[in-house]
């Protein structure tokens, strides 16, 4: 976001303020704070762990593909980091 300030002020020739003080100003005035998150969530797995049962009945088949999906990948991502030490 800071870079986007700065291209922001860049655009309109204001004064940028440095990170340090631009972090300050959004943590105390406007109680919001960086961070990176721990673990990215799609929505597809979103969607379904927040919807109710009878929700998730219509969602199971799509969410079962999609973990299906995500375990494959994760699979080949792992032999080919097999494979590329082996070379």
């Amino acid at each position: 976001m800071y870079k986007l300030y700065l291209a922001d002020c860049a655009e309109h020739t204001k004064i940028c303020l440095r990170e340090r003080f631009y972090r300050h100003i959004f943590n105390t005035h406007f109680n919001l704070s960086f961070h990176t998150p721990k673990k990215d969530h799609c929505v597809t797995c979103t969607a379904y762990e927040i919807a109710n049962a009878e929700t998730r009945v219509t969602l199971q088949e799509n969410y079962d593909r999609h973990i299906a999906f995500k375990n494959r990948a994760r699979q080949e991502k792992n032999s080919d980091k097999i494979e590329s030490v082996k070379l």
